[in-house]
């Protein structure tokens, strides 16, 4: 991997993200039920932008970015 490639603030799976950190799945599992994170399902960007918060980028030059969840204007 080329050291400016960053990690995209997407919606990610568990195995994604294990994949990111080379970590096991089911370690993952585990560091997301530690700061909350109970969802099955593929984690909103919300939550892996709290992951990334939490346990840090896998990677240097990450960009975190807090997401705020806007709302649409009433049409």
């Amino acid at each position: 991997m080329q050291s400016n490639e960053t990690v995209d603030l997407i919606p990610k799976t568990k195995k994604e993200l294990a994949h990111e950190y080379q970590y096991c799945p089911a370690t993952i599992a585990k560091m997301c039920r530690n700061i909350g994170i109970f969802t099955c399902a593929t984690l909103t960007i919300a939550e892996v932008s709290a992951f990334y918060m939490h346990y840090q980028p896998p990677r240097r030059n990450v960009p975190i970015v807090v997401f705020l969840e806007q709302k649409k204007p009433a049409s």
